[in-house]
């Protein structure tokens, strides 16, 4: 993939702002959930929002009107409580609460994390993508801005779960710190 220019192939917004999929988003896609790449461009030419210098990006979700995935955050319930480990997802740096091979519910939403381009100021990309409605940061993110953000990240992923199959997990990591927090 050496001949790669990810800004090749731009999408403009409903806005005019131009954005493109950006290198880590495509080459990390095996880690977090499938989506189509198709379905994050529709997504990004009918979004509305303007997009700003927000450290750490902005989350935009565009309703494209009919099914087009699933959403594999799911809340934590008594009947999948037991289910629940916390676990390292491939190229993240902290636990995530994951059901294995859970099921995921149908959605019409894609969310975006979006971000200004380090080298354009002009451009704008999509570090990340996923089906389903705009989930919290994760409690270890070091984008958290506030002890209130904080708290609610942590109040989010009390209760909700990432369903994802076996492939998406790092289980070096994650059996390694199991085993260390054993003894």
């Amino acid at each position: 993939m050496g001949n790669y220019n990810e800004k090749f192939d731009l999408i403009e917004t409903k806005r005019g702002q131009k954005v493109f999929l950006g290198y880590k988003f495509i080459m990390s896609k095996h880690a977090s959930t499938y989506i189509k790449y198709d379905h994050v461009k529709e997504a990004l030419s009918k979004c509305k929002t303007l997009f700003d210098n927000t450290r750490g990006g902005i989350a935009v979700t565009v309703d494209l009107g009919r099914v087009v995935g699933k959403a594999y955050c799911v809340p934590i319930t008594d009947g999948n409580r037991n289910q629940v480990r916390m676990l390292y997802r491939q190229g993240k740096k902290g636990r995530t609460p994951i059901i294995l091979n859970g099921p995921g519910k149908e959605t019409s939403l894609v969310t975006m994390i979006i971000v200004r381009d380090e080298r354009n100021k002009g451009l704008y990309r999509v570090c990340a993508a996923w089906y389903g409605m705009k989930a919290s940061r994760e409690p270890w993110d070091h984008n958290i801005q506030s002890e209130e953000e904080r708290k609610e990240s942590e109040e989010f992923w009390s209760n909700h779960a990432l369903s994802l199959s076996a492939k998406c997990i790092d289980w070096e990591r994650s059996e390694a710190t199991d085993e260390a927090e054993a003894v």
